[in-house]
């Protein structure tokens, strides 16, 4: 129940990041740093959560807070990177919505591919976003290698 009150909590504070856009700049400025704890706490709660559950053997619902936690911390970075701007190849700073959830989700997933980068404060959230996508996208794949080794879906390549 904990990682879902935090990405409620981390989806309600990017609706308040993007309203300070339009009300007030400082607004958002402390939104961001506010994102940037809640995200660290949605972490954690999720990892805790993961392994308890795992523990118990329900693979499938460690796998659905880990979505959630995956989808919550694309969201979540998506404000930030839309405040704080993003770069494109021709070095213009971007700030759009579209944009920035585009850079969240390659930057989550690690690929990189080099048309938007990022500059100044909204350096240190992309890269926390992508240890928390190596973190959480490795966790994953954990789970899923887990859940079909014992039932014989990889043949005999693991195990």
């Amino acid at each position: 129940m904990g990682p879902l009150i935090i990405a409620l909590l981390v989806s309600a504070n990017s609706v308040l990041l993007f309203s300070g856009l339009i009300i007030a700049p400082w607004l958002s400025i402390a939104s961001c740093s506010l994102q940037f704890i809640l995200i660290a706490a949605l972490l954690g709660w999720t990892i805790r959560g993961v392994l308890v559950l795992f523990r118990d053997g329900k693979e499938r619902e460690s796998f659905l807070v880990l979505m959630t936690a995956v989808a919550a911390s694309i969201s979540g970075f998506v404000g930030p990177f839309m405040v704080l701007g993003i770069e494109d190849s021709q070095g213009i700073h971007v700030h759009d919505l579209a944009v920035a959830f585009y850079f969240s989700v390659v930057t989550i997933t690690t690929l990189g591919y080099g048309d938007y980068h990022p500059h100044g404060w909204s350096l240190l959230f992309s890269a926390t976003e992508a240890l928390i996508g190596y973190v959480l996208l490795g966790m994953t794949v954990g789970i899923i290698v887990s859940y079909l080794a014992p039932k014989g879906f990889l043949g005999n390549r693991i195990g």
